[in-house]
């Protein structure tokens, strides 16, 4: 998508899309702080098939918990984070957005790692590949079609990660 988005954002938005993405991983590590790395090493060591279940259950909740108060939180402080992260009170829009892609993603790596922990290979490669697809196409209409900038991209992600976790 790169050759995609660099001819239709302005130089300045693509600037403002790679800093929060670089925002969004770093958050993506914090807001769960690991949790599925956790996950990967005591789903190995389970047992029982109830076990992993209790595991995955337990983490699955975290996660959701964890980032349903990230984004409480990061929406209400969406024009200060703005204004501290892209010197401009009047990108809180992109800011929200960024905030429910970080939540979406996370959630959807979760579950996309227990499929491979699983060894699922097919249901792992046709949720990746459902999920990129959605998410290029949205954004693509999103930032081509509809013009909605560094928005349409994180549209396109949100849509992404939502298809995927379905």
């Amino acid at each position: 998508l790169i050759p995609i988005y660099t001819r239709f954002l302005l130089p300045s938005e693509y600037g403002t899309l790679d800093l929060l993405m670089i925002v969004a991983t770093v958050a993506n590590y914090l807001v769960v702080l690991e949790i599925s790395q956790g996950l990967a090493r005591v789903y190995a060591d389970a047992r029982t098939d109830a076990d992993k279940r209790s595991c995955v259950s337990s983490a699955a909740w975290f996660v959701v918990a964890s980032y349903v108060v990230f984004v409480v939180i990061a929406q209400a402080l969406a024009p200060a984070i703005a204004t501290a992260l892209l010197d401009s009170r009047q990108q809180t829009i992109e800011i929200r957005f960024m905030v429910l892609a970080i939540a979406m993603n996370g959630i959807y790596y979760l579950l996309l790692d227990l499929l491979r922990w699983q060894i699922q290979p097919k249901r792992h490669a046709l949720a990746s590949i459902v999920s990129s697809m959605v998410s290029a196409g949205v954004g693509t209409v999103a930032v081509v079609v509809a013009d909605l900038g560094v928005v349409g991209v994180l549209a396109g992600q949100i849509a992404g990660a939502t298809v995927g976790i379905g």
